[in-house]
């Protein structure tokens, strides 16, 4: 996971999409920069700036990046595609948590139960039929219901019961269904060198 503790505008104006789901108050315009000194944008400029954009979406670490990319397991399978169905992002699209941030963390102190056991890690890759129990104790804590309540988007990979406590992943995600703007082929040339 990338640690960023910065300004969050700023890395949504490098990349010129919003990253964080926050929205730039200034006047500025997404992609604006200061004045600065001019310089030849090559293709290995905008493989990299890619390859940091899906690494700032989902919150991966450069190893788990490259393991997306080389390991046989994942090749199989759209990059977006092992992205989307990692169990933060999941509970992210399904309107549980408000950003991917809030789902990790979440997930990090144990509050999930994943297929009836204990669970802390973020980053599993969901499969089919896997069963994820959110804890009654801490859901109106984190304003689960109200956040259910307001969600836009609903997906058919996910069915969840009537007080949204229990999760079944029925289906995998498709490409259609990630909002995320990645241009996946310059990331796999950045990593073909």
């Amino acid at each position: 996971m990338i640690k960023y503790l910065g300004p969050k505008n700023k890395i949504s104006r490098k990349f010129n999409y919003y990253i964080y789901n926050k929205i730039i108050k200034k006047n500025k315009k997404l992609g604006y920069i200061r004045k600065r000194k001019y310089f030849n944008r090559t293709q290995y400029y905008y493989q990299l700036l890619e390859k940091q954009k899906i690494k700032y979406i989902y919150g991966l670490s450069e190893k788990q990046l490259k393991n997306f990319i080389f390991n046989k397991k994942f090749k199989k399978r759209n990059l977006l595609i092992n992205c989307e169905l990692r169990l933060d992002n999941i509970l992210y699209r399904l309107g549980y948590f408000n950003s991917r941030k809030q789902s990790r963390q979440y997930i990090n102190h144990k509050h999930i139960l994943l297929n009836n056991k204990n669970f802390n890690i973020p980053s599993y890759q969901m499969k089919i039929n896997d069963e994820i129990i959110l804890k009654k104790k801490y859901i109106n804590n984190m304003n689960i219901i109200d956040n259910m309540k307001k969600k836009k988007i609903i997906y058919n990979w996910g069915v969840y019961n009537n007080d949204y406590t229990k999760i079944i992943l029925i289906n995998l995600p498709e490409i259609k269904d990630t909002l995320e703007k990645v241009n996946i082929k310059l990331i796999k040339e950045y990593y073909s060198k």
